[in-house]
């Protein structure tokens, strides 16, 4: 006896099964995930990149794979959110950072460098070579730090960068605060 072919309906149904279940299991990883960081974090601000989802999957340079893996998800949006209400539960707040060309901007002495994706390691001048993502994350720091920290904590910031074997900004201050950061940045949000 010969089998039978599912039909379209079962197909179509059996497939809406798998990504509702994947859905979840993302949405599950993602409130366990805020909510760790949220406890294991002691700082009362957790700073976050402020992303344009909508913004990413438009203009010229745009891929067809990455709008994809960022719009159909619909996952990076939503673990901020995650992130943001369980940080209020718990007292603490979540900044979010304009990230505009953090990648690409050394973090030392502040030039712009041309950096398409598959470049990974960024090499200046100055002599900073340092991988895109962690100039990325020292440059969000700084602009974090420019806007609501005083000059003790960015100079302790600056210590512990020594302290990582990663050379300090070259930046010129003469007062008690803060100076804002090289790049004009959008106000933050709450």
């Amino acid at each position: 006896m010969p089998e039978e072919k599912p039909s379209m309906a079962s197909r179509e149904l059996t497939l809406k099964k798998c990504r509702r279940k994947g859905d979840c299991q993302t949405k599950d990883v993602q409130h366990k995930l805020s909510r760790k960081i949220v406890e294991n974090t002691r700082a009362h601000a957790i700073i976050v990149g402020a992303l344009n989802v909508k913004g990413m999957a438009q203009g010229p340079k745009a891929w067809a794979g990455l709008n994809r893996s960022t719009q159909n998800s619909g996952c990076l949006g939503r673990f901020v959110r995650f992130l943001t209400y369980k940080s209020v539960l718990a007292g603490k707040r979540v900044v979010e950072i304009d990230e505009l060309n953090t990648s690409k901007l050394c973090y030392v002495c502040g030039k712009i460098h041309y950096m398409p994706l598959w470049i990974r390691i960024m090499r200046c001048d100055c002599g900073n070579v340092i991988d895109r993502d962690k100039n990325s994350s020292v440059n969000i720091m700084m602009r974090f730090l420019s806007q609501f920290a005083l000059w003790a904590g960015y100079q302790q910031f600056a210590g512990n960068l020594r302290n990582t074997g990663l050379p300090a900004p070259m930046l010129e201050v003469h007062s008690q605060e803060a100076q804002p950061f090289r790049l004009s940045s959008s106000p933050h949000r709450f």
